[in-house]
């Protein structure tokens, strides 16, 4: 008997509950009406000409966010403008106050490294030419810039800027020692390293072919598995491990170039 007096008290309170809902809800409805009122009528209509227009309704990422070796501040590219107009700057903000500060200027940063010839002249809204990766010295003094084929050493303090490496072949997987002395990196699937302090340049490994690669990850690593590098520094920089991958019983299979206008082959 007590079980159903229970369940009794229980409905009723549903009941009432459900009685006073709708009159809070109007309330509510009467409350948010006039502010919800005020806000559609400061809101411009959605035309196709405002889609197709600049600033895009998609909003602007940031690039090349990376932090300082002391963890106070985010770096990142700011570009300004469109087309042949846009600017790409280099610039640096302190996460504790939010102030900004200029690193590189849009002139500066294109001259660190020399212009690519293989690279597209073709406008890409990211300024003349596309800016190159980057990452900060150990110590923060410093910035070292990728090109396709080239490294460039930045010194902060006194703005000014040399190649360490230059030529044809691809240059991929750059790496500072833990010492800031020297910059490793993969090229004719071999690893090398170059002095910071002089620019001299020495085969890290020797025998690296497509076949037997040193250091260096075959396209599907990085494609399906997110694994993006194939050797370490030690961290007090006297060794470097790697892997030494060989591809020799991997039959090549051709696939065609979807960015080739006429379908060309790639193995």
């Amino acid at each position: 008997m007590r079980r159903w007096v229970g369940i009794g008290v229980f409905v009723r309170s549903i009941l009432l509950l459900t009685c006073a809902v709708p009159s809070l809800v109007c309330e509510a409805q009467q409350t948010a009406a006039p502010a919800a009122t005020a806000a559609a009528a400061s809101h411009k209509p959605l035309t196709v000409d405002r889609i197709y227009s600049q600033p895009s309704l998609s909003g602007q990422l940031t690039r090349g966010i990376a932090w300082t070796p002391d963890s106070k501040q985010l770096s990142f590219f700011k570009s300004e403008g469109a087309g042949r107009e846009a600017k790409t700057e280099l610039w640096a903000m302190d996460v504790a106050s939010g102030q900004r500060r200029l690193l590189l200027s849009a002139e500066k940063l294109e001259s660190v490294l020399p212009a690519d010839s293989g690279r597209s002249t073709q406008a890409t809204g990211l300024g003349r030419h596309a800016p190159a990766e980057y990452q900060w010295a150990p110590g923060g003094g410093a910035l070292l810039f990728q090109g396709p084929t080239s490294l460039a050493w930045f010194d902060l303090k006194t703005q000014a800027s040399r190649i360490l490496v230059s030529g044809k072949e691809t240059i991929v997987d750059p790496k500072i020692s833990p010492d800031g002395r020297y910059v490793s990196f993969v090229r004719n699937h071999n690893l090398w390293l170059v002095s910071v302090a002089d620019g001299k340049e020495r085969a890290f490994t020797e025998g690296g072919t497509e076949e037997v690669r040193k250091g260096e990850l075959d396209w599907v690593y990085p494609e399906e598995l997110e694994i993006t590098t194939a050797y370490w520094w030690a961290p007090d920089s006297s060794a470097i491990a790697y892997f030494e991958m060989d591809e020799r019983k991997v039959a090549q299979y051709p696939m065609v170039e979807f960015s080739s206008p006429v379908g060309e082959a790639e193995e």
